[in-house]
């Protein structure tokens, strides 16, 4: 029994295309041999044919001809505009239609006449096709096959294939881009939530230090100095005890005395000052210790206590002195 061989054929703007063998022919004509009135036209610019027929009527963006011609490939947008003039220039000589491909300024392109699927017998054509109105208003096909049958619409099953294939993989190239954004998105939250945790830190940090300056003690004799470094020592290995209370370095009291402690506030953060004097009366010293706020300059508290000159001894003075400014800080 012979076999026909049937090939599904797409119609549209008078041309028959044949998604087998790339090749258009215009016109009426249903020869296979080369003529004027057909052409082959390249695996591209093909691929590009079948996406706008497909979607005839509608938009496709450029960025969905990449996707589903270039798959996996970077090309440049010259690529994509040439392409299309050439199926201008090559489709507008067999066509019957005046134009084809629309291009939608900043959204892609369009292909405007009706598409119809028709099955052909190799060689002759077994069924041709004609539109008319339904009451609906939609285009409707009628085909007749030796004056009585009526042809179907048909999808080109290569088209169909090709098509399915791109979306998959067009779906698999937004499943991975949407991973990649949700991890940057992940990474960049991490950071932020750190750069917070560490500038919290840093600023209970700066809130629990208070700073104290220690100021040189007033003296006159040999004795008196001696009992002004013993108690300067001892109150200053008592501060570096405490978690909360730090001295600036002695150097930085060189300089100008007018307004030192209002530029110790704003330079250093300085917050209170101890400054103190020793003087001798008879058998005895007495040393006057001073709590001063540095922003003001002002006497918060004071203390006085007597130094026996054969027996010196700072240490409850240095004591009192450390419990008068925790008093002061709290």
């Amino acid at each position: 029994m012979h076999q026909v061989h049937l090939e599904k054929v797409i119609c549209t703007a008078g041309l028959r295309i044949s998604p087998e063998s790339r090749k258009v022919i215009g016109g009426l004509s249903t020869s296979d041999e080369p003529s004027n009135n057909s052409i082959r036209l390249g695996p591209v610019n093909f691929k590009v044919l079948l996406v706008l027929l497909q979607n005839h009527g509608k938009v496709v963006s450029r960025g969905e001809l990449f996707e589903q011609v270039w798959t996996n490939q970077v090309i440049s947008d010259d690529s994509l505009t040439r392409s299309i003039s050439d199926l201008r220039n090559q489709l507008s000589r067999l066509s019957t239609e005046k134009e084809l491909i629309e291009t939608i300024p900043k959204q892609g392109y369009r292909w405007l006449p009706v598409v119809d699927s028709l099955v052909e017998s190799s060689g002759r054509t077994a069924a041709t096709a004609s539109h008319i109105k339904a009451d609906d208003g939609e285009p409707k096909e009628i085909g007749l096959q030796q004056g009585k049958q009526h042809t179907k619409p048909l999808q080109d099953s290569n088209v169909d294939h090709q098509i399915s294939s791109k979306q998959r993989n067009r779906s698999k190239s937004e499943t991975v881009k949407g991973w990649v954004i949700w991890g940057a998105l992940t990474i960049a939250g991490f950071m932020l939530l750190l750069f917070g945790f560490l500038w919290g830190v840093n600023q209970f940090a700066k809130t629990d230090v208070v700073a104290v300056v220690l100021m040189p003690i007033e003296q006159q004799s040999v004795a008196e100095k001696a009992i002004a470094n013993q108690f300067e020592s001892n109150l200053r290995e008592k501060i570096l005890q405490t978690d909360n209370i730090r001295f600036l370095s002695s150097r930085t009291l060189f300089g100008e005395q007018h307004s030192l402690y209002p530029r110790l506030a704003r330079e250093f953060s300085v917050q209170w000052i101890i400054e103190a004097t020793l003087r001798s009366e008879g058998q005895q010293m007495r040393l006057v210790v001073n709590i001063v706020e540095a922003r003001t300059a002002i006497v918060s508290d004071s203390i006085s206590h007597n130094i026996s000159s054969e027996n010196p001894s700072v240490q409850e003075t240095s004591e009192a002195v450390l419990l008068l400014l925790q008093n002061n800080i709290d």
